[in-house]
């Protein structure tokens, strides 16, 4: 009896489930190794630690009012919640950076979809501007000094 002919949707996805047990059984060892030039395997010897550069803190949050892609404050829903993510401290120096570089942590945005209205609008979605990382900018300090005139790396002024 062909198996094939009988159950030909079963053998498509007894395929598949085998691929995919295949690819989810690669071991992690084979991932921390490399081919050397002399075809033997070296596993690196120094892994390193990682360390949050600037620290941040996420929650789910209920807006009033963001700005939309069009940079029209939109009303937001009273009942619609966006996840965020914000600088623990925002306008601090990045851990870890080197002193020759002036360093800030800040706000990443991404744009998200929100049930909002515009004055005189009905509620309908609208992206919207949403911190979503917090991220470190970093410039050299030669370059700092000559180009701000001793402006301290806060907020607007610090955007390339």
């Amino acid at each position: 009896m062909d198996l094939k002919r009988k159950y030909p949707s079963h053998i498509t996805a007894l395929k598949l489930s085998l691929a995919f047990v295949f690819v989810s059984t690669v071991s992690s060892d084979f991932l921390d190794t490399q081919q050397s030039s002399h075809s033997h395997t070296q596993k690196r010897v120094d892994e390193a630690e990682l360390v949050e550069v600037c620290t941040s803190v996420q929650s789910f949050e209920q807006l009033e009012s963001a700005v939309s892609v069009d940079l029209v404050t939109v009303e937001v829903h009273p009942e619609a919640w966006v996840f965020a993510t914000r600088c623990r401290v925002p306008g601090k120096p990045c851990k870890g950076v080197d002193n020759d570089v002036q360093s800030i942590c800040r706000p990443k945005k991404s744009w998200v979809q929100v049930y909002g209205r515009t004055s005189g609008d009905t509620w309908r979605p609208h992206w919207v501007a949403v911190d979503t990382a917090c991220v470190c900018s970093i410039r050299r300090k030669k370059v700092f000094a000559m180009s701000t005139n001793g402006i301290p790396l806060t907020g607007r002024n610090f955007l390339p």
